[in-house]
């Protein structure tokens, strides 16, 4: 399979964040190609399915997902930029903190590579200030 069209990348992007949503880590990892780079900036770069797996346990794990919008999306040959606003519930730790159960917001940007109807390369910055303000708060 060629270049993803504009719909194409939103329904497997559709897809991926629905599972997220849901806390769902195989019906995320298949979203992926076997050769997944995943890169969560700060924390680094992961490759490949059995070394992002763990990274999805955790965060499913520590932080439940409530709901998200997407203020701007870009798409570009192969790619999709989407800028996103995201509310979750930390109930184990974000960034060394415990949450407690805490809910909080904050916006998120992703910059994701896709071809064959697969993700093969994500890259998510997040507002760390933000996140630190309202875990510490």
């Amino acid at each position: 399979m060629s270049e993803m069209t504009a719909k194409e990348m939103d329904e497997l992007l559709d897809h991926h964040l629905a599972a997220e949503m849901r806390g769902d880590v195989e019906a995320t990892l298949a979203t992926f190609s076997p050769d997944i780079e995943h890169e969560m900036v700060g924390p680094g770069i992961l490759k490949g399915i059995d070394a992002v797996r763990p990274r999805y346990e955790g965060l499913f794990r520590d932080v439940e997902s409530l709901s998200y919008k997407t203020l701007h999306r870009v798409h570009g040959p192969g790619f999709v930029v989407d800028d996103m606003l995201l509310r979750v519930k930390v109930l184990g730790t974000m960034m060394g903190i415990p949450g407690n159960g805490r809910i909080i917001e904050f916006r998120m940007l992703h910059r994701f590579k896709m071809h064959g109807g697969k993700i093969t390369r994500e890259t998510a910055w997040l507002d760390a200030a933000a996140v630190l303000r309202q875990l510490r708060g």
